[in-house]
């Protein structure tokens, strides 16, 4: 039995920071190949699309921010139940030519590094985010619910914006608020999010609070009186 003065420590899982970087090559070709314009503003969502992470509320928090952001564009990385309902929605919002849905991709590295913010509207259920993470390694700063796991992981970068998920307006702010964004600042904002996860997200991080972890127990078990 765990007593409730006991100290705990939440070991998330941990992202290999090497592959996901910025790739100013890799970056350039993604985005010729989707059709980005030069000066084109990405939000990009990934993940299985279901109820869960919410992808109409994703659509919706960009359909209100593309009416302050015209060269805003929405890249879509996965699948799921919901793609019929969200390619309706789509349709309804006018937004064919604003949207793009990739499907489920073997790599999503590029697609990150091809991108200006990352947005994820998963709820409380969905737990830890590592598409997050993954978004922050290459170098893109996030927009995400303002809810107690998301704050206990990325609460202290300044390159993630918790917002409240029964505010879709808040969340098209947010972006907005990255999207207008002088070049120097969004390359400083770029390089605290790649920090951020170097410095807590990384899967060597991760290795060494698992290895503190169980030398504990090992030393506690060495000391216990038998029974």
């Amino acid at each position: 039995m765990i007593l409730a003065a006991t100290p705990i420590e939440v070991i998330h899982n941990g992202i290999d920071t090497e592959r996901y970087q910025p790739n100013a090559t890799a970056r350039r070709a993604l985005r010729e190949r989707l059709g980005f314009a030069e000066g084109g503003f990405v939000v990009m969502f990934c993940g299985r699309l279901d109820e869960n992470k919410r992808p109409l509320l994703a659509l919706n928090v960009f359909a209100d921010f593309l009416a302050n952001c015209p060269q805003g564009r929405l890249l879509i990385v996965g699948d799921g139940p919901e793609i019929n309902v969200l390619k309706a929605q789509i349709g309804a919002l006018k937004l064919q030519d604003k949207v793009i849905l990739t499907g489920q991709v073997a790599d999503t590295t590029p697609y990150y590094q091809a991108s200006d913010c990352y947005l994820s509207t998963s709820g409380q259920i969905e737990g830890y985010s590592l598409t997050t993470a993954e978004a922050l390694a290459c170098g893109i700063p996030a927009v995400v619910p303002n809810d107690d796991v998301f704050t206990s992981v990325y609460g202290a970068s300044t390159a993630v914006q918790r917002c409240n998920p029964a505010d879709p307006h808040e969340w098209s702010e947010a972006l907005l608020s990255v999207a207008q964004l002088d070049a120097t600042a969004r390359q400083l904002l770029n390089q605290s999010a790649q920090t951020f996860a170097q410095t807590h997200l990384s899967v060597e991080l991760m290795n060494q609070k698992l290895t503190l972890f169980y030398e504990n127990i090992a030393s506690e078990c060495s000391h216990s009186t038998p029974l």
